[in-house]
């Protein structure tokens, strides 16, 4: 089955829309990661939401998460 780009790009944006979300390419850098998705939020569950959102897609049937980090600043 092939992955429709158009609609993973809309999925990402449509996150985008209520958090800031960066996408970095993560090819040769990284073995086990393809690429990654910054978020940042004033909320963890605006957080939560998005990647249980990101998970239903299309593309997150595709995806692992092989690591999930979380900062707080002031």
């Amino acid at each position: 089955m092939l992955i429709n780009p158009c609609r993973n790009a809309a999925a990402v944006k449509e996150i985008s829309d209520e958090l800031n979300v960066k996408a970095y390419s993560m090819a040769g850098i990284r073995g086990d990661a393809d690429f990654m998705l910054w978020t940042r939020s004033e909320s963890l569950d605006e957080l939560h939401a998005s990647g249980a959102r990101l998970n239903a897609t299309h593309m997150g049937r595709f995806c692992d998460v092989p690591y999930s980090y979380l900062a707080i600043t002031r």
